[in-house]
């Protein structure tokens, strides 16, 4: 059963956004012995969450939860949380394992909207007993990292007016408040 978004904390800008090649070996402890196939051999290409106002699609063919849950910065050396971070500060990871490559959740927004009580993803694998063949569309409409920048910040990187900019702010709070800023769609 989903659990109410108001348990958790939304990080979802504060991710950096990096490859995650480097991740960190899982804790003694925390192993868990899967088996793997052919096809789980070799390099993963991990998919980003495209950038504002454009999109991509998924075609699913399985989902993971991977246990491993933190990565560190190749050129600083730090770690940090991959996957989406609960108000007591667990991480909890789903990996979406697609033709196009790996896609991890870094969310509540996109979590609930792909597993939530009404999540697409949810509901197609419980109409089909699989998530396998699930095509998805994930659109981003806003970027929330401008939400806390000062106008004349957000004007000068934009390219707009000052007004604009307050206007811009004003629609990604709104887009935050109404869980808006992505938009996910099943592709037939």
């Amino acid at each position: 059963m989903a659990k109410e978004e108001s348990d958790f904390e939304d990080i979802s800008e504060e991710v950096p956004e990096q490859e995650f090649a480097d991740e960190v070996p899982m804790q003694p402890g925390k192993t868990k012995e899967v088996e793997i196939m052919p096809g789980d051999v070799g390099g993963v290409t991990f998919i980003k969450t495209p950038e504002t106002g454009e999109s991509i699609i998924l075609n699913i063919e399985k989902v993971v939860n991977n246990p491993n849950t933190t990565g560190k910065n190749k050129q600083t050396g730090e770690s940090f949380s991959i996957g989406v971070k609960k108000k007591d500060n667990t991480v909890i990871r789903y990996d979406l394992v697609t033709k196009e490559g790996r896609y991890t959740v870094m969310n509540w927004e996109i979590f609930f909207k792909l597993f939530g009580p009404d999540g697409i993803v949810a509901k197609y694998g419980n109409e089909n007993g699989s998530f396998k063949g699930c095509k998805i569309k994930i659109t981003k409409n806003y970027n929330a990292k401008y939400a806390n920048w000062a106008e004349k910040d957000i004007a000068k990187l934009l390219d707009m007016s000052i007004e604009k900019a307050a206007e811009h702010k004003k629609e990604i709070a709104d887009a935050m408040q109404k869980k808006k800023l992505y938009t996910i769609e099943l592709v037939k």
